[in-house]
């Protein structure tokens, strides 16, 4: 499978579309995520840090899920929800970057991932 060529490198609130598998999932399938891995980890590795993104609006605040503000202005549907599922991904694996998280959606995903990782 090709990959999709960023000569740009990847930002942290960048949206795309990967293959990579969740829980329970054997196989990695084209899904939509956000990058959480920082511009300078991007550049100097070969893979991105992802958190899944789920069309299915059911945040749950207990399950450290969380409604994108503006989910279609970074190319997804409304609805869109962040879910605590991290996943390393080659770069290779990207197919397509669907737009950028606003600011405060990518301050909420700041927050999100400091309660996740209890910082």
């Amino acid at each position: 499978m090709a990959g999709f060529d960023n000569r740009l490198g990847f930002s942290f609130g960048d949206i795309v579309v990967a293959s990579y598998a969740i829980p329970d999932q054997k196989e990695p399938e084209a899904r939509p995520g956000v990058i959480v891995s920082s511009s300078t980890y991007n550049q100097q590795r070969s893979n991105v840090l992802i958190m899944a993104v789920t069309i299915q609006n059911r945040p749950d605040a207990s399950s450290g899920e969380l409604p994108l503000q503006a989910a279609e202005a970074a190319g997804l549907e409304r609805g869109a929800v962040f879910t605590p599922v991290l996943a390393t991904v080659e770069q290779q694996r990207v197919r397509l970057i669907l737009g950028q998280l606003a600011f405060a959606d990518r301050q909420s995903l700041r927050h999100l991932l400091d309660l996740i990782l209890g910082r």
